[in-house]
């Protein structure tokens, strides 16, 4: 499956209007950028001076911080709900591969209706709809 390279392409074309949106505009807009990634780094000697509380209210606050060691990036903390609306959208752009990846497979020709597909695995509408429902825990 192509889902690495859909989400490569995602990405890329993200950062491309990122950078030209930023640096097409004024130098204003430029240094809002640098002021905005230096408000969302912190060092991991923060950590090791009982800071963790007051880092982590602020990530809940105004969003994601990188943890800095040694001058490069070891970790990005989100706040729970910004990591999961990450992951619903990595997920709804995996939907969204499968689903590109399907329709180029689909060929009209080869659909069945549901009649076809009851009689093939011998289902029966009727019998189905008599029985008694089932409560699963």
């Amino acid at each position: 499956m192509r889902l690495p390279l859909f989400i490569d392409k995602l990405a890329d074309l993200y950062i491309d209007n990122y950078i030209v949106k930023y640096y097409d505009e004024s130098g204003g807009e430029y240094m809002s950028m640098i002021r905005g990634a230096i408000e969302r780094t912190v060092s991991i000697s923060h950590f090791n001076r009982g800071l963790a509380g007051k880092i982590f209210r602020e990530v809940k606050k105004t969003g994601a911080k990188v943890v800095m060691k040694n001058n490069v990036a070891e970790c990005v903390l989100l706040s729970p709900e910004e990591y999961i609306q990450l992951m619903d959208e990595v997920n709804d752009a995996r939907l969204h591969a499968l689903a590109i990846e399907r329709l180029a497979h689909y060929d009209p020709e080869k659909v069945i209706t549901q009649e076809e597909v009851d009689r093939r695995f011998g289902f029966d509408i009727a019998e189905i709809e008599a029985m008694d429902e089932v409560e699963f825990e």
